[in-house]
């Protein structure tokens, strides 16, 4: 983690914005998520947006941009982004839990990259060693080969705004996006990390939730720190596609339907939730220490 900001941090600020995409039946996962990117980027000094629709949160740096009734991945997402002002937005998902510090200095350093080169996407999940076309450009990141299948995916990235306002479709889903995205952007300046291990920004492989549900990985990192999702309505995920996953999913949609319309506008407190769970971490580790 970066010991001194970026001399030029104050015209760097206003060019991005931290875009967390979620709906309000995701909310158990709000928690986890900020406990892990504070854990992980404590010194973050980005505007951080919390997509949502109705609920609200409690004061803190962490802000909710509601967007109304739930039109989906896509609907959602473009309502969001049209709220925003910035250049660039770094796209995360609730469930896209960080496992790594990440350094200010070289979130900055890829920052700077995007805007004087009016880079449209730069991924942080690493090409393959042997991906066709894939051009280094520096030691950390290289160019995306025009007609590579996979240019583009739902995954941690920065993306130039208007780029990506641009190749969303309402009715899209992170699945569709992820097959169909890339035939919309072949002649524009996508890049990703050459290798994982030094990607600016590292998160839990495939996601905390498959299908609705918990992966056991994410159930896992929360364990781990002491973290029990609330309220406990979703179900584990099992890997076997059988009755009782759809069964598992059909019963936890219900339950959260039911929760939502109970309290529509409530106010979840994940600033504070965060913050206390994240003082109990440190009390923990000084204890065995």
């Amino acid at each position: 983690m970066s010991q001194a900001n970026p001399p030029d941090l104050a015209q760097l600020r206003p060019s991005v914005t931290i875009l967390v995409t979620s709906c309000d039946w995701f909310y158990d996962v709000w928690v986890p998520f900020f406990y892990f990117f504070k854990r992980h980027w404590s010194d973050n000094p980005f505007a951080v947006r919390l997509i949502t629709n109705r609920f609200r949160l409690d004061e803190g740096d962490v802000r909710e941009l509601p967007v109304g009734e739930d039109k989906g991945w896509g609907g959602n997402l473009i309502a969001a982004l049209r709220e925003i002002s910035s250049d660039y937005v770094l796209y995360v998902q609730e469930d896209q839990f960080f496992t790594r510090s990440v350094d200010t200095t070289e979130f900055c350093n890829d920052l700077r990259h995007c805007l004087t080169h009016g880079v449209d996407y730069l991924a942080y999940r690493a090409s393959p060693e042997d991906e066709p076309g894939f051009k280094p450009v520096n030691d950390r990141f290289g160019i995306i080969a025009a007609n590579s299948p996979h240019r583009v995916k739902a995954d941690p990235a920065l993306w130039k705004r208007t780029t990506l306002l641009q190749m969303l479709r309402a009715d899209d889903s992170p699945w569709h996006f992820l097959n169909t995205g890339s035939e919309r952007c072949r002649d524009l300046l996508f890049m990703r990390y050459c290798r994982q291990t030094s990607s600016t920004v590292d998160y839990l492989p495939g996601s905390a939730i498959r299908r609705d549900l918990w992966r056991k990985e994410g159930l896992a990192m929360m364990r781990a720190h002491g973290l029990t999702p609330e309220p406990g309505y979703r179900r584990t995920h099992i890997k076997m596609k059988s009755l009782l996953t759809q069964l598992r999913r059909t019963l936890t949609r219900r339950r959260f339907r039911a929760d939502i319309r109970r309290q529509p506008d409530r106010v979840v407190p994940v600033n504070r939730s965060v913050a206390t769970a994240l003082t109990a971490t440190g009390r923990a580790v000084r204890k065995v220490n």
